[in-house]
């Protein structure tokens, strides 16, 4: 029953170790986001009249793949 166990283990640990890279990739995606976003914000707080005129960058992988689900 331990080696049913500890096999069990191991393969969770695998397959939590299998996606570091694409979960790395959406955290760089996700702080270029946010990086944008802030200097949007920036912006509008400097002169909120022009508002309109700059457009908030759109999440590149979709809303039901953020990076923090």
């Amino acid at each position: 029953m331990t080696h049913l166990q500890q096999h069990k283990f191991q393969k969770v640990i695998e397959g939590l170790f299998s996606c570091t890279d694409e979960l790395q990739a959406q955290l760089a995606q996700t702080r270029l986001q946010c990086q944008q976003i802030e200097e949007v914000m920036i912006a509008i707080r400097h002169n909120p009249s022009t508002a309109r005129n700059h457009v908030l960058p759109k999440c590149p992988y979709g809303r039901d793949q953020a990076a923090n689900d």
